[in-house]
């Protein structure tokens, strides 16, 4: 079985990332899986655990988290350019590899829209590691009556992405 994981990187340590690599390094070693690895803003930064050589790795270069010391205009085009470089890189490697499986990760929520665009017949699932307040933005701003109804339907977005996916794994 072909096997896809789409996280931001791989580079703390933390529950997420040793729970990803213990996984990946099962599958692989253990199960004969081929699994592929998409990060998109692990630059230069070492993956934080072993994972097995049999797991091939692919940094797309995207760098999504350096908009946000950018004036707000600057920031709305540079995050449309880098959503369409990030898509036309996800497209190719994902077809190239052909997976029976796709998961995307927690960090990569905001994404989840490219990635159920990626065609093909693999089955897609969200991979969920922190508790839904953790992504879920609204209650954090109630007070605002300014920022509230934006963040109110981000969160009714991402409900909407994750209840188009095959799977939701939490």
């Amino acid at each position: 079985m072909k096997i896809v994981y789409i996280v931001k990187s791989i580079a703390q340590l933390g529950g997420l990332d040793r729970v990803l690599t213990d996984k990946m390094n099962y599958l692989s070693e253990i199960k004969d899986h081929e699994i592929l690895l998409i990060t998109y803003e692990q630059g230069t930064h070492h993956i934080s655990y072993p994972i097995s050589n049999r797991i091939k790795h692919i940094d797309l270069k995207i760098r999504f988290f350096t908009l946000c010391n950018k004036p707000i205009w600057k920031r709305l085009f540079m995050y449309l350019s880098m959503k369409f470089d990030f898509k036309k890189e996800l497209k190719t490697h994902i077809q190239n590899f052909q997976p029976d499986i796709l998961i995307c990760m927690t960090d990569s929520f905001p994404l989840l829209d490219i990635i159920l665009q990626i065609p093909g017949n693999h089955k897609k699932i969200v991979e969920n590691h922190v508790d839904k307040c953790d992504y879920m933005k609204a209650p954090h701003y109630e007070q605002n009556k300014f920022l509230y109804p934006f963040l109110w339907l981000f969160d009714q977005y991402i409900i909407r992405q994750i209840k188009k996916c095959d799977k939701f794994v939490v």
